[in-house]
Order: structure tokens, then C-alpha cells, then sequence
């Protein structure tokens, strides 16, 4: 008895979900017709295609338990209602032409007996035998919230089926500069859109931000650091940074640290030298080459053939390391056990130059936020110092390749392919303080190499062989963002002349404002973030920073397009020379 009433409620729900849709269907066919006037077979698919949405939604809603909802039942969904569609629109067409009967009578026609054959397919294929829910109101409750991303990706299928009729409605009426507006803008939306989802990542929930720190108590140390310094034309920082790291609270005879320099640079090795002299230990000592390239991971691979300690780290010849960072990291690696440690860098001298807030913004935002959410999907292009590798991993991926300018981000992908977990770490105590390029054409000759870096991580292919679908996209986003800020920079101006210039429909005008309305968000959560940043830093908050940041954000983004484009460039002709950055130690005097 029970199973008959079941059967006879799921039976009435289905049928009221029938009548809601078709009325749905109707009432979108008779706008398309007679407001926006599509040719009848355009306006029957995109009628049946919203339809077709508000049925699956209801069905979420009303009728099953969230765990049939999925991306399985989805596909499915749509495959058989996309043959019922098409059924639709020539029954339609069929009805009108040979019968003669008006287009809102007929379109009940043909969808009934579409329904009909929906009720067979779904019913005894895609959910058979999965009862309506005997609490209605607290299914709908509970349905609605959980499949939800469900219903978002749903929608996205239908918008882009839309889409598709759209442009070729616009086609067959001449108006394909209309689509490629259209395309252009949501490609520019969806840009700024996932950037500011990065940007927020870590403060979306609250146990994200409180996992992003460090421990506030030490394991006893136990993990040995060989801490590679490579350095190149350094004089005027080395000598403190060696002092700094010797300094740290953490067992003398668990540290070695090497000082890795190419033997033309004079300058440098008298100053390391002077340190170590000063310091006079043996655990601490100048490593000196003579073979090429000059570079940093050349000079890497020496340090991890010259060491022998467990776990590998890395720091920048500017570097001010905290105090207690090792045993941050040995607690993580011992509690965690995890073989790699991303720890927080940070940019401090955020009031030098007209762009010194922007790019200190930057930092903070990618190790606070963005790369917690490449850790979290297990892909994460790491950063160029204060990262910890046990040398058993690193003897395993073959070291740095010595031809990559950006031989961090592609280390840590070979790390993700693995599937060794990264940690990572950032909170204001113990960041790694770094300053910002002294000069705007420093800062686009390191955007630059770390543009062009990107792209040849991406075309080594090494991310092909990361586990799942997800990660492999995650990886081609990331890695080819040199080529979305390049084609960025040349489309806003071409973007405003088409909008200024061309006659195009009302609805891609109001479109076109979307990416700017996303743009301006960005900066909104970027004023948030220097107050944040300064908060977190003890730092002076000037009342004119969100001045000079709004009439300086701009140019700041041309600058970091015009460093894509040029890394396109360098990277198209095979220029692939190392163009250092060169450091003064401000952030010391900031």
C-alpha cells in the first residue's frame, strides 16, 4: 500500500512539474515570436531549452534526494531531453505547417507528446525506482541548498545551448560582430571573475583562514635544512641575509648553509665571505662555479649536489627571514607529514614608487589566498624562496631545470604530479620580507621572465601528466595567463571603440559594462586588502593610499599586460636570457 501511494504521489508531481514547464515553454515561445522575432524553429529550441531547465530544477527540488542530482544524472538529463527538444520543434513545425493551427496551440501539441516520451525516458532510465520524498516542504529545503552547484552547472549547459542558437540567429541575420562583442565580453568577465574568487578564496570560509597560518607551538627540532643562498651581483644585501638566517632560533648543527655564486662575481663572494668569517662556522660556506648557465636553478642543482641535509630550502639573497621559521616548518612537517612547505613571502616597502602598493598587494593576496586554493586541488606552481623540499623528492623529479626562468613553478608541478601535498603557510609573523623592484623597467623585466617562465612551463607539457581533469585545467589557466594579460592589454581598447563605434543590439551594449563593473570590484577588494595588509603589518595606513592606488591602478595593469606581451615576444624569438632583478635592500630601511 505504502509503495502505490509513493507511486501515485511521484506520479502527481511529475505531472504538476509537466504543467509548470510547459507553461514555462509557452510563455517563452510567444516573447521569442512576437517580441524578439525569431523564425519559429529558433524560438521553439530556446523555448524548449528553458523549459527544459525549469524542469530539472524542480525535479532537484521537489522530487528526489540531493545524492541524484549529480554531474552523472545531469549529462544524462540533458542527452535525453535534447532528443525530446528536437522532437518538440519538429512537431511543432509540422502541426503549424501541414494543420494550419495556431503556433500556441500546436507548441501544446508537441509538447505534451514530448512529455510523454520525458516521463518514459526518466522515469524508467535516468531515476527508476527513486521515491518523491514523504516530507515535501524539508526535502525542498534540504535539496535546494545542497544542489545547488548542480543547478550552476546546469544552467551554464543551457546558457551556453543558448548561446549557440543566438549566434546562429545573429549569422543568418548579419550581425556576427554582435557574437564575437559578445564572446569577447564574457571571456573579460569570466577573467576578472575568477581572478577576484582567488583573490577571496581564503576569507570565503573561516576554517580556510585559520588553517592558512602556522602553528602557534614547536615540535623539539628534529628536521636537518641545507639552506641554498644563491646569489648573483648581490654585494649590497648578502652580508645581512647570511647574518639573518644564522641568526634564527633553531640548532646550529642541524643547519648548513651554502652561499652559491658564479666565480666572475667578485663582489658578492667578498661580502658572503665577510659574513661567514664573521660568523666562523664551518656548517657555512661560499660555493663557487665556474660552468654555465648563470642562473639560479644551475646554481640550485650545485647546492643540492654540495648538501646533505633532509629537507632543502630555498631563500633569495634579499631575504629577511624570521626568526622561528624552521621550527614552523619542522612542527608542520613532523605533525602534518607533508615533504613540501610553501611559507609566506612578502613585498614590504609598499609606499616606495607609484606601483610599490600594487605589487606588495600582489604577494599578499597569492600566499594568502590563491595558493592555498592550488594546494587545496593538488597544483601549485610554488614560489622562488622560503620553500621547504624533502631531498628525497627532489632527487626523485631530477632537481630544477636549469633552462626554465621560472624553475619554481615548474618544480612544484612536477612535485603536484606525484601527488606529494603541499603546505602552505603565510601568516604576518613569519613571512619572508622582500622588497619591491626599484623601478618600473625592473618591475616588467622580472614580470617578464616570470611571464615568459609560465609559458615555458606550459609548453614542456609536463602538467598532461597531472592525476585528474581538474588539475590539468587548474594548470593550463595558470600557466597561460601570460597570454590572457598580453591579449587583455590589446582588447580594452578595441573593446571601447567597438561599444563607441558599432551599431550593436541594446542587451550586448548593457553586457559590455559587465567586466568593468567586475573590474571595479577588484580594485574595491584591493583598498580592502591595503588596509588589511597595513593592519596585519603594523604598518602606517596613509589617508591618501586609496587615491593613488585608483589613479595608479590602471596603469599598473597596462604595465602588467605590457610585460605579457613582451614576454610572448622574447619567448616567440627563443630570447631566453636571464634579466636579473636588481636589489638595494628597502625593505630593510622600510
Amino acid at each position: 500500500m505504502r509503495n502505490a501511494h509513493i507511486s501515485r504521489q511521484k506520479n502527481h508531481y511529475l505531472a504538476s512539474i509537466g504543467i509548470a514547464a510547459l507553461t514555462i515553454n509557452t510563455i517563452a515561445l510567444m516573447l521569442l515570436r512576437e517580441q524578439v522575432h525569431l523564425p519559429m524553429l529558433e524560438a521553439s529550441l530556446i523555448s524548449s531549452e528553458i523549459g527544459l531547465i525549469h524542469t530539472y530544477l524542480l525535479h532537484c527540488a521537489f522530487m528526489f534526494h540531493h545524492e541524484a542530482t549529480g554531474v552523472k544524472h545531469l549529462t544524462l538529463f540533458h542527452g535525453m531531453a535534447c532528443a525530446t527538444m528536437a522532437l518538440t520543434s519538429m512537431l511543432l513545425s509540422a502541426i503549424v505547417s501541414m494543420l494550419g493551427i495556431a503556433y500556441p496551440v500546436s507548441n501544446l501539441l508537441a509538447v505534451a507528446v514530448a512529455s510523454g516520451v520525458n516521463y518514459l525516458l526518466f522515469s524508467h532510465w535516468l531515476w527508476p525506482g527513486l521515491p518523491a520524498s514523504s516530507n515535501q516542504p524539508t526535502m525542498i529545503r534540504k535539496s535546494f541548498l545542497r544542489s545547488w552547484r548542480a543547478w550552476v552547472a546546469y544552467g551554464a549547459v543551457g546558457a551556453g545551448m543558448v548561446g549557440v542558437l543566438l549566434l546562429i540567429h545573429w549569422l543568418a541575420n548579419g550581425q556576427w560582430q554582435a557574437y564575437v562583442i559578445l564572446g569577447l565580453i564574457f571571456f573579460m568577465l569570466f577573467q576578472s571573475l575568477s581572478s577576484l574568487y582567488l583573490m577571496l578564496y581564503t576569507w570565503e570560509k573561516p576554517e580556510r583562514l585559520a588553517a592558512s597560518g602556522g602553528p602557534t607551538s614547536y615540535e623539539p627540532a628534529r628536521t636537518s635544512f641545507a639552506v641554498l643562498l644563491p646569489a648573483r651581483h648581490e654585494e649590497a644585501v648578502i652580508y645581512q641575509t647570511i647574518h639573518k638566517v644564522w641568526a634564527a632560533s633553531y640548532p646550529h648543527d642541524l643547519l648548513e648553509v651554502v652561499v652559491i655564486c658564479h666565480s666572475d662575481d667578485l663582489g658578492t663572494i667578498a661580502e658572503a665571505r665577510r659574513a661567514i668569517a664573521e660568523i666562523g662556522s664551518p656548517r657555512i660556506w661560499v660555493e663557487v662555479f665556474a660552468d654555465g648557465p648563470i642562473n639560479k636553478p644551475h646554481g640550485l642543482n650545485i647546492g643540492l649536489r654540495r648538501t646533505h641535509n633532509q629537507v632543502v630550502t630555498i631563500f633569495d639573497a634579499e631575504d629577511d627571514i624570521d626568526a622561528q621559521i624552521f621550527n614552523v616548518i619542522n612542527t608542520v612537517m613532523l605533525r602534518e607529514q607533508v615533504g613540501v612547505v610553501q611559507a609566506g613571502v612578502q613585498l614590504m616597502n609598499y609606499t616606495d614608487h607609484w606601483f610599490s602598493c600594487h605589487n606588495c598587494l600582489e604577494y599578499f593576496f597569492w600566499f594568502k589566498s590563491r595558493l592555498h586554493f592550488h594546494a587545496h586541488h593538488g597544483m601549485v606552481p610554488l614560489g622562488g624562496n622560503t620553500v621547504f623540499l624533502r631531498r628525497d623528492l627532489l632527487e626523485q623529479v631530477g632537481g630544477w631545470d636549469e633552462q626554465c626562468l621560472t624553475e619554481d613553478a615548474d618544480i612544484g608541478i612536477r612535485l603536484s604530479i606525484l601527488g606529494e601535498p603541499i603546505r602552505v603557510v603565510y601568516d604576518a609573523q613569519h613571512v619572508t620580507r622582500e622588497e619591491t623592484p626599484d623601478t618600473a623597467e625592473q618591475f616588467i623585466k622580472q614580470r617578464t621572465r616570470w611571464h615568459q617562465g609560465f609559458l615555458q612551463v606550459l609548453a614542456k607539457g609536463d602538467w598532461l601528466r597531472l592525476p585528474t581533469l581538474a588539475q590539468r585545467l587548474l594548470a593550463v589557466y595558470t600557466l597561460s595567463y601570460p597570454l590572457f594579460q598580453g591579449f587583455l592589454l590589446l582588447l580594452w581598447p578595441a573593446m571601447l571603440l567597438s561599444v563607441l563605434w558599432l551599431r550593436l543590439p541594446l542587451g550586448v551594449t548593457l553586457v559590455s559594462f559587465l567586466p568593468l563593473y567586475a573590474f571595479v570590484m577588484q580594485f574595491v577588494v584591493s583598498v580592502i586588502g591595503a588596509w588589511m595588509f597595513s593592519r596585519e603589518f603594523k604598518l602606517r595606513f596613509p589617508l591618501w593610499l586609496p587615491v593613488q592606488m585608483a589613479l595608479t591602478y590602471v596603469p599598473y595593469q597596462l604595465m602588467m599586460g605590457l610585460s605579457a606581451v613582451r614576454a610572448i615576444w622574447r619567448e616567440t624569438r627563443r630570447e631566453t636570457g636571464w634579466e636579473k632583478t636588481r636589489h638595494l635592500g628597502a625593505h630593510r630601511r622600510a
